[in-house]
């Protein structure tokens, strides 16, 4: 029996009604995240609440764990394109199309307009979203030219010059070059600089760039975290929480906007708490070739002395199937000491044989805090990722030792990922 008009409408309604509910709690719900401890552990779930201080996560049992910013790594967004463990994939890179500019607290964003009118400055985002809107003051620098080596080179060089006033980088075509004075507004045809009391109208095609003088008493609120997203950006926010489909922040020079989700690649809590290995420089940092030679090559040594944030092949580094942004790539047999910064409490990594060389390689990892012993494994290409974290209260020293294993020196990649100091 074919069903009645009145059933065709219900069952309609009924479809629609469960369709909407569907797309309401698609929208309601938060972003699926993977936040990284201060200790190590890695909880994935729904984040339903967030702010400087802390953040809920729901688990696939509508579970809820409330955890303090104070003792995090990171947050990942893990429904968004893939990413870095520990940073986007694409963070480092600049936004292709677009004007760069650098905040006082160091954050770094691009936009493809900016208009300055009094003490209000009017940028707007590349991706045509509303206009973002800050105070003057909060400008460090914007730059039009585009980037190439030498011009490159060139505005580094300015920027570097110790000055007492702001700047106005003049482009001549293949060279840069600036005067002192006051910056004022900005329009989209004209930059209007008092140089020697004497007002000028100076057009945008000649100005390759803007550096906005800040006396060193100026205060920069503190940030509670870096908020990294894709094609470059950083925000140095002293505030976040949650928004509609997007991760509102608040920067520490004063900045407001929403950065959608799909758009954030990483969370950083750890300034402060952490120092990274490959930040630091090493006291001792020696290699021994397996067969001694009595003078090899300066680029031979080169190439085998351990590698900062990238593996031996220039790529990322990695490890048990994840890409690591942070660590040391390490070939046997090298020695590492550092000269730990103040008083410190752990040290943790993630330690074994890069995953290119699997199931190759073979090393004798040993670790030690002053001329105490923490650690002394064997690790090979064969062996599951091994965790790494040490007591390192009271220690002054860190010294870290990769020695040859049972296949001499051949494919002994030793990955030393997210090695860390914890404060």
């Amino acid at each position: 029996m074919a069903p009645s008009r009145d059933q065709d409408e219900t069952f309609d309604m009924t479809t629609t009604l469960n369709a909407v509910s569907l797309i309401i709690a698609v929208i309601a719900a938060g972003p699926t995240v993977e936040v990284r401890q201060l200790s190590g552990q890695t909880i994935t779930g729904t984040l339903v609440e967030m702010s400087a201080t802390s953040l809920t996560i729901q688990d696939d049992d509508a579970a809820e764990t409330v955890l303090e910013t104070s003792d995090l790594l990171g947050i990942t967004p893990t429904d968004t394109s893939p990413t870095l463990v520990g940073q986007g994939s694409d963070s480092g890179k600049e936004s292709k199309g677009g004007i760069p500019l650098v905040l006082t607290d160091g954050s770094r964003l691009w936009g493809s307009a900016i208009a300055v009118h009094g003490t209000v400055v009017t940028i707007t985002p590349v991706a045509g979203d509303p206009p973002w809107k800050l105070p003057g003051g909060a400008l460090a620098s914007v730059r039009f030219v585009p980037s190439s080596p030498k011009i490159d080179e060139q505005w580094n060089e300015i920027v570097a010059v110790p000055r007492s006033t702001d700047v106005l980088v003049v482009d001549k075509g293949d060279s840069l070059d600036y005067l002192d004075g006051v910056l004022g507004d900005i329009t989209e045809q004209t930059v209007q600089f008092d140089l020697d009391g004497e007002a000028l109208s100076v057009k945008r095609s000649k100005v390759a760039g803007l550096l906005y003088y800040h006396s060193k008493g100026a205060e920069v609120a503190n940030a509670v975290c870096r908020v990294h997203g894709r094609g470059g950006l950083l925000l140095m926010a002293s505030d976040v929480s949650l928004a509609e489909g997007a991760m509102h922040v608040a920067t520490a020079s004063g900045m407001q906007l929403d950065v959608p989700w799909n758009e954030v690649r990483y969370i950083d809590f750890s300034q402060g708490k952490v120092a990274f290995l490959s930040d630091l420089q090493p006291e001792i940092e020696r290699w021994t070739p397996y067969f001694e030679a009595r003078q090899l090559p300066t680029s031979t040594v080169r190439y085998y002395t351990p590698r900062r944030d990238q593996a031996f092949d220039g790529g990322p580094l990695r490890l048990g199937g994840k890409i690591y942004r942070r660590g040391l790539a390490i070939r046997s047999r090298t020695e590492l000491v550092y000269r730990l910064p103040g008083e410190v409490r752990r040290f943790v990594a993630i330690a074994g044989i890069d995953d290119r060389m699997r199931p190759q390689g073979h090393v004798q990892l040993m670790i030690y805090a002053d001329d105490r012993s923490l650690l002394a494994c064997e690790l090979g290409g064969g062996d599951a990722p091994k965790s790494v974290d040490l007591d390192l209260t009271g220690a002054t020293r860190l010294r870290i030792v990769v020695d040859f294993g049972q296949d001499l020196d051949i494919s002994d990649h030793f990955d030393l990922c997210d090695a860390r100091i914890v404060k």
